[in-house]
């Protein structure tokens, strides 16, 4: 399950946080793999924050949950989601938009969580496309 993963990466980064970090860029960035370069350059920003603010981050992640106020957040509200996201899988996306009253939904097809970076274009242009239908 999603928490038992995270738990476990919360263990694992003092010891290993390189691996941990190197398997959560993978995902992010599949279908695509990454170049040594890319995984390196994410490497160090995140590293350079220090495990200990990782870490917190993820228990934060752990240990929030606002699904019961969403109901209420009754604005216009546009819901990107990737396809081919390894990490929170597209039926969520679809789950989140379903119970915001005034969603829009879009899934970008053979992409995956890092949809902004991947596919700058078409969420530009799916964000403006949005705007001025408001």
């Amino acid at each position: 399950t999603a928490p038992a993963v995270l738990r476990a990466m919360i263990a694992a980064l003092p010891s290993l946080p390189r691996a941990v970090l190197t398997e959560v860029f993978r995902l992010t960035a599949a279908p695509f793999e990454m170049t040594a370069l890319e995984l390196e350059a994410q490497l160090e920003a995140a590293l350079a924050l220090g495990v200990p603010h990782l870490q917190a981050g993820l228990r934060l992640l752990l240990q929030t949950d606002l699904r019961d106020r969403l109901p209420a957040l009754d604005v216009p509200t546009f819901v990107l989601h990737g396809e081919q996201d390894r990490i929170m899988p597209s039926v969520l996306g679809r789950a989140l938009a379903d119970v915001l009253p005034q969603a829009r939904l879009t899934v970008f097809e053979r992409i995956g969580h890092d949809l902004p970076l991947r596919a700058a274009g078409q969420v530009t242009a799916a964000m403006r496309e949005f705007e001025e239908s408001l």
